[in-house]
């Protein structure tokens, strides 16, 4: 389900700023800052911000691989969401998305908080 969800959100911060569906107009480019100004369903847009290429550097972390990835990155807008669709949600998403050269395909991963696999039980 939070897969879905996450698709959801995505799609909506894409589409929230056309004043006609989908199916009917193509999606016109939203800028990346303005994002943070759209409504979402329960949630809320907490930042979004443009990454320039390589511009990326993750908290804490002192890991020289990691880093020598983050530096190859091309530009992005990096989008962070707070998601509440039940009244005691606290569900916490980030989005990243190019700003050039989308090939209009997108993956999803996640990790559920507590969850074990039947694999690992």
């Amino acid at each position: 389900m939070k897969t879905g969800l996450f698709v959801t959100i995505v799609g909506a911060l894409a589409l929230a700023a056309l004043d006609a569906p989908a199916r009917v107009r193509a999606a016109e480019p939203i800028a990346c800052d303005a994002l943070a100004r759209v409504p979402i369903a329960n949630g809320t847009v907490l930042s979004a911000e443009s990454v320039p290429a390589g511009g990326f550097k993750a908290p804490g972390s002192t890991n020289a691989s990691a880093a020598a990835v983050f530096s190859a990155l091309p530009p992005f807008c990096r989008v962070t969401a707070r998601l509440t669709p039940t009244p005691d949600s606290d569900i916490r998403v980030e989005v990243w998305l190019p700003l050039a050269g989308w090939n209009h395909k997108m993956q999803a991963a996640g990790l559920r908080h507590g969850y074990r696999s039947p694999a690992s039980a």
